[in-house]
């Protein structure tokens, strides 16, 4: 063997150890954005009339999304409506009395007996006159001054009935039928908004459509989504750590989101940080990191970024400078 053959080896394997790049001290985390799902469906069944949005869209807060036809709940509305004024009018006619008619012939019948009585008082006077010339009998004075009584207890009890009939019925009564119509209202109140309901609305914040689940003329079980959507200013991104990493992590902290394709990282601020460890998951999962135990961290990314940005895209997260490693 010549004896520069060791020394050539030795020199390359020295130069290939210098060439060697240096461990990176913030090799990154891999990780994923996404968003949070906000499902519409609505409470009632019914086929799908209309739907107004496509997969991507863009929508304006509290647009109209879709529209279920459930003509059974129109129906419902109508028969609660007729129910409930049916209520009103039975306690407002239990409040007023008696019928005009009935009212009428009572008072009628009060003036006949006022009438009667007058001339039973007038008959009476006119006998015990007579009496005292010894002109009548003493018996005929007995039936005038009975007669005369009897006409005023018939008097007295008309003008009872006649007082009863105009107060109407009795107070607990007027206002049990009082209660019972408002609760006719109520059922009117619920008919009317689950006839409502069949007309969903985007929430009161920009929307973007996800997904939608059903296309017109599908029936739709009640409670069922039919659209999904994410807020347009929200998308968070979640990655995983291990342990000696996520204690050098808090809440509030600012974090690097690279993205496939551009130079410049987005900024997102750590919000949450999981309390148990796992394996690295399914979704990111790598032959270098298979049998490692990891930390869930996520972080919400600016308004701005979330707003162009889409769930699902492949990222690695940074420390960002002046946080520490």
């Amino acid at each position: 063997m010549k004896p520069g053959v060791p020394i050539l080896a030795l020199l390359g394997a020295v130069a290939l150890t210098g060439c060697e790049p240096k461990a990176d001290p913030n090799p990154g985390w891999p990780g994923y954005l996404e968003s949070e799902v906000i499902q519409i469906a609505a409470p009632e069944a019914g086929y799908l009339a209309d739907l107004k949005v496509r997969r991507g869209e863009e929508v304006a807060a509290e647009a109209v999304l879709f529209q279920l036809d459930a003509p059974t709940l129109g129906f419902e509305k109508d028969a609660a409506g007729a129910r409930q004024e049916a209520g009103h009018l039975k306690a407002q006619d239990a409040a007023q009395g008696e019928r005009l008619e009935v009212v009428r012939k009572l008072q009628a019948n009060l003036r006949s007996g006022e009438v009667a009585l007058d001339l039973a008082r007038k008959e009476l006077k006119r006998v015990q006159g007579l009496v005292g010339s010894n002109a009548v009998a003493r018996e005929q004075l007995d039936r005038a001054q009975a007669e005369a009584e009897e006409q005023e207890g018939q008097v007295e009890a008309l003008r009872a009935e006649l007082d009863l009939a105009q107060q109407g019925q009795r107070a607990l009564q007027v206002q049990a039928l009082e209660q019972e119509a408002e609760a006719l209202k109520a059922n009117l109140s619920a008919a009317t908004w689950r006839d409502q309901q069949t007309v969903r609305k985007a929430p009161p914040v920009p929307t973007r459509v996800l997904d939608t689940l059903f296309q017109p003329g599908e029936w739709v079980p009640a409670g069922q989504p039919v659209v999904l959507l994410r807020r347009s200013d929200e998308l968070r991104v979640r990655f995983f750590a291990d342990p000696e990493a996520v204690a050098g992590l808090s809440l509030g902290q600012q974090v690097r989101v690279r993205l496939p394709g551009e130079a410049e990282a987005v900024r997102a601020q750590i919000n949450r940080i999981a309390d148990e460890a796992e394996y690295t998951p399914p979704v990111i999962y790598s032959r270098e990191q298979a049998a490692r135990l990891v930390i869930l961290v996520e972080a919400e990314l600016e308004p701005k970024d979330a707003a162009r940005l889409h769930p699902g895209l492949p990222v690695t997260v940074e420390l960002q400078e002046g946080n520490g490693e």
